[in-house]
């Protein structure tokens, strides 16, 4: 009987119970996004070593994103196929620069050196054209989402386009699907000697060695052995994963700015459906005053509240979630990071929990002070 009037106290104020499940579909909403924006920049940023078969990245020490890793010695490449356990090892090499549209225009990209016959890194999905661009020394290959912003004269990048970076002529031979970043400066592959040009350093210099194991070696045996070479850091790819991501989520505002959003978004959730409950609360006193005349405890008071709270909660989190999911399917055609996951939609239904929950202590309270005599007050 008490949760049915917990109940039949949401039916009978509509107003008051549409206006709470609003607060929590927003809320519901802008944890959803803002908690997939992170997940799915942060992977963005961590593409290339997670879609990378290689097993170790031999790094600079101090290492702590693969954006802004600090060149080490080429040598330090012949020095790890030297060591026994492994069965490859390639070059890679990263360089900023200043990509000159046909029009004059110029944007900034992260150049990725590749070896001329890689095979552990490079694009991981293509649009369209060449997949190995690094097999010449004048052709990239960048994402297809980059099309328009990277266009010349009011139409879209094209296939067998001539552009610049950094004053190195270069041709557009593919579009890749799904190689995004973290900030809005996009992947751009090409070849090793393409990069040493494009970059301030010389070919006696790179910014990893990628290794992959011998069959029945260990990794974390390997990188053990690797570790004996002077001036260099060795992390596995979930370790070099882990530390990118680390990076940019707590490492940068952008990360933070996030995260803020996100629990300003609960804190509000919670004011809104706490004040609608509490004001519930206080109009039934009455009834409430009734109830405890009648010998129900504060327990059983407290179940009414906590309807009250999970139906909220609960409706809120469904059609948020569903709003979510339709935003996402939209603007992740716009090239917008968003990643949605099952892991996401429960950790936002335990948030979502917690929302109501927090949300219903004001009225618990209410309630716990509440005496019999409140049925003669008017």
């Amino acid at each position: 009987m008490i949760a049915t009037l917990g109940w039949k106290n949401l039916v009978h104020d509509r107003v008051r119970a549409a206006t709470a499940v609003a607060g929590v579909v927003v809320a519901v909403m802008l944890l959803t996004l803002q908690i997939g924006l992170l997940d799915g920049s942060s992977r963005n940023a961590s593409g290339p070593i997670d879609h990378s078969p290689a097993d170790l990245w031999v790094v600079a020490p101090n290492t702590g994103t693969f954006d802004f890793g600090e060149s080490i010695l080429e040598r330090r490449l012949y020095q790890v196929l030297r060591t026994p356990g492994v069965a490859r090892a390639e070059r890679m090499v990263l360089a900023f620069g200043k990509w000159r549209s046909g029009d004059g225009r110029q944007q900034n990209v992260l150049a990725i050196g590749l070896e001329p016959d890689a095979r552990l890194s490079g694009p991981w999905g293509m649009a369209a054209g060449d997949a190995r661009p690094y097999r010449r020394d004048d052709a990239v290959v960048i994402d297809e989402q980059e099309k328009v912003r990277f266009g010349s004269a009011g139409r879209p990048l094209a296939l067998g386009e001539r552009i610049e970076i950094n004053a190195v002529m270069a041709e557009v031979v593919g579009f890749s699907r799904g190689v995004g970043t973290f900030t809005t400066i996009p992947f751009v592959f090409t070849g090793l000697r393409t990069a040493w040009r494009i970059s301030e350093f010389g070919p006696n210099y790179v910014n990893y060695v990628l290794v992959r194991a011998a069959v029945g070696v260990a990794p974390e045996e390997l990188a053990e052995q690797l570790r004996r070479i002077p001036d260099v850091q060795v992390l596995t790819r979930a370790e070099f994963s882990a530390s990118t991501r680390r990076y940019w989520i707590f490492g940068t505002g952008l990360g933070l700015g996030i995260v803020v959003t996100a629990v300003l978004a609960l804190v509000v959730g919670i004011v809104i459906v706490g004040q609608t409950i509490y004001t519930m609360t206080e109009e039934k006193r009455r009834e409430y005053g009734t109830l405890r005349a009648l010998g129900y405890g504060t327990r059983d008071l407290v179940q009414a509240v906590l309807v009250q709270a999970g139906a909220l909660g609960a409706s809120g989190y469904a059609i948020g979630l569903a709003i979510s999911v339709l935003l996402v399917r939209s603007v992740t055609l716009r090239g917008v990071a968003i990643h949605l996951s099952v892991e996401l939609a429960l950790a936002v239904l335990g948030l979502t929990a917690l929302l109501a929950s927090a949300a219903s202590l004001s009225a618990i309270a209410r309630l716990a002070r509440m005496e019999p005599a409140e049925v003669f007050r008017t």
